[in-house]
């Protein structure tokens, strides 16, 4: 099996995607919360915005492949 391949065949983000979606979504949603509560994102310049969003996406997929190769599983 190709080292980027899940068992399932799909990729390896989107089956930790899968697996905890609620979770994962549930702390996304605490991430733009923080975000917003620390930044004025309304009058952020463009460098600024981007940086935000490229940290947000990183973080958000670097917990679901983490939780995902640890076998963190949480069921709701």
């Amino acid at each position: 099996m190709a080292p980027n391949v899940a068992a399932g065949g799909g990729s390896i983000m989107l089956d930790a995607f899968n697996v905890n979606f609620l979770a994962i979504f549930l702390g996304a949603n605490l991430l733009v919360g923080a975000a917003n509560a620390s930044l004025y994102t309304v009058h952020a310049d463009v460098a600024t915005s981007m940086t935000v969003l490229a940290s947000y996406i990183f973080v958000v997929c670097a917990f679901a492949v983490g939780w995902r190769a640890f076998g963190v599983t949480l069921k709701f």
